[in-house]
């Protein structure tokens, strides 16, 4: 998926929006990142979870030499009796 992206949209100023489930925000996330079950930059054995609240918002900004996690979960702009 990342691969045919970046053919579409990698040499553009495209924004691009995936509406996915938190199983595969953690799955695109850790790839990108390059975390493991088995381990991470941080320490083997250490795991890393990233927290996504249903309807949250997370921004990542890709450039030539840099990826950039501008926000993770953003979810201020939902009331308070929605999140879940």
């Amino acid at each position: 998926m990342l691969q045919v992206l970046h053919e579409r949209h990698g040499e553009s100023d495209d924004g691009v929006a995936i509406v996915t489930h938190g199983g595969f925000t953690q799955s695109l996330l850790q790839t990108l990142f390059g975390f493991s079950e088995n381990g991470t930059a941080i320490g083997a054995g250490r795991l890393i979870w990233f927290k996504a609240n249903n309807a949250a918002i997370t921004r990542l900004d890709f450039s030539e030499d840099l990826l950039r996690l501008t926000y993770l979960n953003y979810i201020d702009y939902m009331p308070g009796h929605l999140l879940t």
